[in-house]
């Protein structure tokens, strides 16, 4: 495998002399295959490692077992202990998500840093199809069966093209030791459960699996390259670009054998869901019609859809007393002086105007916001509470405040501050009634 290994990365021009490498290690068996052939093939480099805080005692022991290879061998190590916990939880994510995306980010860190030239990670062969498997069960598109990309921006993966059975080959006749993670045997992930019970029937199936997989990827490499290409070749007739915006011809897209795809390639990179793309299409007749990511608009003309960003994102909008409506991209405010009474409508604020100072300011929310709920004496952060109703990751750019002299008044379309709530004594009330632009 050794042999195998030198000649991939010679091929990939990795792990030459004038790289320096930052290898994640975990301490498990793929990691550790990998710092070993990677110090065997003379490549420099560093280690890092993450310790997620996940598995108590279990955790700190990796995190030993690495930094002491590492001083054996005077291999510069990097280390870090991360939240992972109580970042997935104000993120509202997984904590496999959380992960993930914490250690790409100090690794990213540490490598500008202290100069490397490319992270390094084990991902190997049976870790692709597994990834392929989940993305197909998941519904991805294409771009989703291509597997783990080899390279990635900074990161390199050199033991894709190895399969774990290699790999623990290779471990035993080199008498690598490695620490066994135990939250890897059970099914509590998906991940997991694909490893133990699909692969093993799929292999019952085909027993030459993962040479076939292989096989598969290498004729599909070219395949994002050619849609990119089939595309523009497609569009010069229907397509305009004009500086961010693009205008899709509507005469054009519905000439296409299949309009909903091709719509969603067109503009998947904008965030919008091929439910929304579906929507869109159905809409096309439908003047004024706009469609919503938190990044990007896409708005029906009368022979095209136009598709660009949010131009005031982020932004933030002063109303003075006495104004009627405010506007931030495609949401709206309106303000009604009326008498006192309750708001049962979540889109409304009921708010004593005695206890408002002018202007308000309407803007996005920050991490570090606070308010006052209802019917509470404390404060709650503002991230907290979105964690609270639910509300989804790819939603939470779009989320707006209210502010009254510093002080958040409303957590738009959620929560009002108790502070300015309604009370038998107020004599003023102001209505703020929210709304957007945007078909459903």
């Amino acid at each position: 495998m050794l042999e195998a290994f030198r000649a991939h990365i010679r091929k990939k021009d990795w792990g030459t002399a004038h790289q320096r490498l930052l290898v994640a290690v975990s301490g498990g068996l793929d990691s550790m295959v990998l710092l070993h052939l990677l110090q065997q093939a003379g490549c420099p480099m560093g280690v890092g490692h993450v310790n997620f805080q996940l598995r108590g005692a279990a955790a700190d022991e990796d995190e030993r077992f690495v930094r002491e290879t590492c001083e054996q061998r005077k291999i510069p190590f990097h280390s870090t202990r991360l939240d992972t916990n109580n970042y997935a939880i104000r993120q509202g994510v997984s904590v496999q998500v959380a992960a993930r995306e914490l250690r790409y980010q100090w690794l990213v860190e540490v490598a500008r840093r202290e100069g490397y030239t490319h992270i390094v990670t084990a991902h190997q062969a049976n870790d692709n199809l597994e990834t392929v498997l989940l993305n197909w069960i998941h519904g991805k598109g294409w771009d989703g069966w291509l597997g783990i990309p080899e390279q990635n921006e900074l990161i390199i993966r050199p033991l894709l093209p190895f399969s774990r059975e290699q790999v623990l080959t290779y471990a035993a006749s080199q008498g690598i030791t490695w620490r066994e993670d135990e939250s890897n045997l059970g099914d509590d992930y998906q991940r997991n459960a694909v490893r133990h019970h699909v692969v093993p029937e799929l292999l019952k199936i085909n027993p030459s699996l993962m040479d076939t997989f292989q096989r598969g990827l290498a004729k599909t490499q070219a395949l994002p390259f050619l849609i990119k290409a089939g595309l523009a070749a497609a569009g010069q007739e229907g397509i305009t670009v004009v500086g961010s915006e693009m205008r899709i011809a509507k005469r054009w897209l519905t000439g296409q054998p299949a309009p909903v795809s091709v719509l969603y390639e067109l503009m998947r990179g904008h965030g919008f869901t091929l439910s929304q793309v579906q929507q869109l299409t159905e809409a096309r007749d439908h003047v004024g019609a706009r469609f919503l990511t938190h990044t990007h608009v896409a708005v029906v003309d009368r022979d095209a859809i136009l598709v660009g960003p949010l131009s005031d994102s982020p932004g933030e909008a002063l109303i003075d007393q006495g104004e009627t409506v405010a506007r931030l991209g495609s949401q709206q405010l309106h303000f009604f002086v009326e008498p006192p009474a309750i708001a049962a409508d979540a889109a409304a604020a009921c708010l004593d105007l005695d206890c408002l100072s002018f202007p308000l300011t309407w803007r996005g929310w920050r991490e570090g916001d606070v308010l006052q709920p209802f019917g509470m004496t404390g404060t709650r952060k503002v991230s907290d509470m979105l964690i609270d109703a639910k509300v989804p990751r790819s939603h939470k750019p779009e989320v707006t405040v209210l502010e009254s002299g510093g002080r958040v008044v409303w957590l738009v379309g959620h929560r009002v501050a108790e502070w300015a709530r309604i009370t038998p004594n107020t004599r003023q009330m102001l209505r703020v009634q929210w709304s957007r632009e945007m078909v459903e």
